[in-house]
């Protein structure tokens, strides 16, 4: 998966986007905010990141790498946003 930084105030710029993990937190319990290590089928280790605390049945997204080969431009658009749960947004439409 990718995913791009929509917290920021860089409207109508190249905006980085990230090679990404996004999973949901299904242990019956938060998880703390803390590092997380991903690794190959074969244990070799891939990347190293950080994920932010989630409440049990909640998405996560871990960002691991920057996408070289794309980017995007954020643009603000008339479309009412629903919801907000860490840093996921939803659309109305």
């Amino acid at each position: 998966m990718y995913s791009v930084n929509l917290l920021t105030n860089k409207f109508d710029e190249l905006q980085n986007v990230y090679h990404s993990i996004k999973f949901k937190n299904s242990t019956g319990m938060s998880l703390s905010a803390g590092p997380v290590v991903v690794t190959s089928s074969q244990d070799a280790f891939m990347a190293q990141e950080s994920v932010r605390a989630t409440p049990e049945g909640e998405d996560a997204l871990v960002q691991l790498t920057r996408a070289m080969d794309i980017s995007c431009v954020l643009q603000l658009t008339s479309h009412e946003v629903k919801e907000r749960k860490n840093g996921f947004f939803s659309s109305s439409q």
